[in-house]
């Protein structure tokens, strides 16, 4: 539970830090807003009569239709560039600001400018490998779906005959295979980044090191935000896109971050404390 409280209290310790990232937020709710993708994946709610498997296929084909075309490659890796160095250029300050938080450190004036100088260049080459990593695992973790909600929509539809606790098992299967998977995903890549902040000299290989000693630790936390935030994202697609669905967003998306972020951080820290001593 510490960690928790120490994420808090960063809230608390740093108000301006946190206005800071909730103007980002606000920013990327607007985008997420007014963005027609959001929207139809958001409409995809068994609304309709729309089954789960139909709604994945559906993903699925918006997903992967584009990459149909060979531009698109080079599309999507400007689109990574150019998020990568956003991404870098907002949160480097501010993950310097929650570093400092969390490991008691001194507070400077305008540390937001000068953790954006100090870390913006390895922040990019973390995020742009992090992201590339991160896009080739939703693809395949994707793509290891595909059979499992094939032969359930085909059990279904009694076009594949099959005794039924088989579509239960594989269901199960892949369900665990999937939730495993993305646990470690997170606890391994979401790691990498506080041991950047910390003036590690290997901050991949001291980031994995530390994930190694707290992943059994981290995945009941992990599966609370994974769940508020799916849960959350739930609820608001069963609204109307109106201003006032907007604002709720910013709000509780501005607080999920905040925490989120400042308990990796915490976390980091304690793991790693306890792994030095």
């Amino acid at each position: 539970m510490k960690p928790l409280f120490s994420a808090i209290g960063v809230i608390f310790k740093r108000p301006l830090v946190f206005v800071y990232i909730s103007i980002i937020t606000l920013v990327f709710c607007v985008v997420e807003y007014y963005n027609p993708v959001t929207g139809v994946i958001s409409g995809l709610n068994l609304k309709g009569g729309i089954s789960i498997t139909d709604s994945f296929f559906t993903i699925v084909s918006i997903i992967m239709k584009p990459l149909h075309y060979p531009k698109m490659f080079l599309v999507l890796a400007i689109a990574i560039f150019a998020a990568a160095i956003i991404f870098a250029a907002v949160m480097s300050g501010y993950m310097f600001a929650v570093s400092n938080t969390i490991e008691r450190r001194k507070r400077s004036p305008g540390e937001l400018r000068q953790g954006f100088r100090k870390y913006f260049f390895r922040m990019f080459f973390l995020s742009l490998f992090t992201m590339i990593i991160g896009l080739i695992f939703i693809v395949a973790l994707i793509v290891s779906l595909i059979p499992a909600f094939y032969i359930f929509k085909s059990t279904k539809e009694a076009t594949l005959v099959l005794p039924s606790y088989v579509p239960v098992v594989l269901a199960m299967l892949s369900g665990l295979i999937a939730f495993f998977s993305i646990i470690v995903f997170e606890v391994y890549v979401l790691f990498l980044y506080p041991s950047l902040f910390e003036g590690e000299k290997r901050p991949y290989h001291n980031g994995n090191a530390v994930a190694g000693k707290a992943f059994l630790n981290m995945i009941i936390p992990l599966m609370f935000f994974d769940a508020a935030l799916i849960i959350f994202q739930i609820i608001l697609s069963r609204f109307t896109a109106t201003y006032v669905m907007l604002a709720i967003n910013w709000v509780f998306k501005s607080i999920f971050v905040s925490i989120f972020i400042s308990y990796i951080f915490a976390s980091f820290r304690k793991y790693r404390t306890a792994e030095e001593e």
